[in-house]
């Protein structure tokens, strides 16, 4: 089953990067002669008392540019444990594949409260609020959940988005092709897929709104 994003490929020179979460390391067991040729982990203080909300090697959501900036920003200075319970949180009670509705909405209502824990657990007043306020906005965006029956794809609407480091009036030419001439946007869509002259729509539509 895909899941697919409504946020459509950026256009604009503004780069994206993305952060990777650190891994605990391995360390060799050398003080026992009981296991002569096994690995052992070691697991600090923060990481038992998370133990029940973390999920293993989780994959790190992005959302949008904001979302994935927000939480990039809040968790800098938090430990592996710490990130790996947040993305392991989206990754269970957000984002998910559980598809009866019911099922979802005690999952998204406990995946709140446990973002809540960590939050007063682990964060400082602003960086707690910001958190929360992501953490909403991923459930907000999961609430908006579609399924194709035909292909079984999994589709979330996600929210008008300025890049990160963009100007204040940044515009989002994409969003605005498709709210105010349709045609064009097909047009453009279908020029990106087979690899034809895309910029050149783009472009022209850029002029044509600049006129207005």
């Amino acid at each position: 089953m895909q899941i697919q994003s409504s946020t459509q490929l950026d256009l604009n020179l503004y780069k994206i990067s993305k952060d990777r979460a650190d891994k605990p390391d391995l360390a060799a067991d050398t003080n026992s002669g009981l296991y002569p040729n096994t690995d052992t982990v070691e697991i600090s203080p923060a990481a038992r008392q998370l133990q029940s909300e973390i999920v293993h090697q989780a994959a790190v959501y992005f959302g949008t540019a904001q979302i994935n900036d927000s939480l990039n920003r809040v968790l800098s200075d938090q430990s592996p444990e710490v990130k790996e319970a947040v993305y392991g949180l989206i990754q269970s009670n957000f984002i998910t594949n559980v598809t009866d509705e019911d099922e979802r909405s005690a999952l998204l209502e406990s995946g709140l409260k446990q973002a809540q824990h960590i939050a007063d657990t682990y964060l400082k007043n602003e960086n707690a609020a910001e958190f929360m306020n992501t953490i909403r906005q991923i459930g907000d965006i999961s609430k908006t959940r579609t399924i194709d029956p035909e292909t079984k794809q999994i589709r979330y609407e996600t929210p008008s988005q300025r890049p990160v480091g963009a100007p204040i009036d940044y515009i989002n030419l994409n969003e605005l092709m498709q709210k105010s001439d349709p045609k064009t946007y097909e047009k453009l869509q279908a020029a990106l897929a087979n690899g034809s002259d895309w910029f050149g729509i783009l472009q022209a539509f850029a002029k044509k709104i600049s006129g207005r």
